[in-house]
């Protein structure tokens, strides 16, 4: 077998599926408390575990692209 034989593989990683509040506010370049009322008024979409806040990927890119648009 050769090297062109082999699939090809990605080296960067996937984003992460859920980002921690710092993570959030750091991916938004915005503060913490703004990343808690980004979830409070549903612009964000967050799950909870445990005493834990996560913010999903996939509603950061939906906020931007929303924000983008307007």
């Amino acid at each position: 077998m050769t090297v062109s034989d082999h699939p090809s593989t990605s080296t960067t990683p996937a984003p992460p599926l859920v980002h921690d509040i710092p993570e959030a506010a750091d991916w938004l370049r915005c503060g913490r408390s703004t990343v808690y009322k980004l979830l409070e008024t549903d612009e964000i979409k967050g799950i909870k575990i445990g005493r834990r806040r996560l913010v999903t990927h996939d509603s950061l890119v939906a906020f931007v692209a929303r924000q983008v648009a307007s």
